[in-house]
């Protein structure tokens, strides 16, 4: 996958990118649109992804452990089997998100509506 590794990606249009098993690690995209992405198995550890529109993406698998979704549009989104340990995902929108087998632990702000999608928290 692509090195977006530290990327400064603010505000970024990438609608329908394929980043599928791409480096986003402590990337900075706020804000950015990444609707409809193909993000499988993705890494973006400490990413911010403040504000940014995920909708109808898909994070099958990603691993976004200790990434910043405060805000974040994931309505739609495919976040089966996502790590998501110690993300902030406070004022997140997530109607008909899937997230099934995610890990949650540490989760600030987990939504209702993922808890009862997913297996919840191990």
């Amino acid at each position: 996958g692509v090195n977006l590794r530290e990327a400064r990606l603010e505000n970024a249009k990438l609608v329908g990118s394929k980043l599928g098993n791409a480096d986003l690690s402590w990337s900075r995209a706020r804000e950015a649109d990444l609707s409809r992405a193909s993000m499988g198995w993705a890494r973006a550890y400490g990413a911010d992804l403040r504000g940014s529109r995920l909708a109808g993406s898909i994070l099958v698998a990603a691993q976004l452990e200790g990434a910043s979704l405060r805000g974040a549009d994931l309505r739609g989104a495919s976040l089966d089997a996502a790590d998501l340990n110690q993300t902030d995902m406070t004022d997140v929108r997530v109607d008909r998100a899937t997230a099934r087998d995610v890990l949650a632990n540490g989760v600030t702000h987990l939504p209702a509506a993922l808890r009862s999608a997913s297996d919840g928290e191990r």
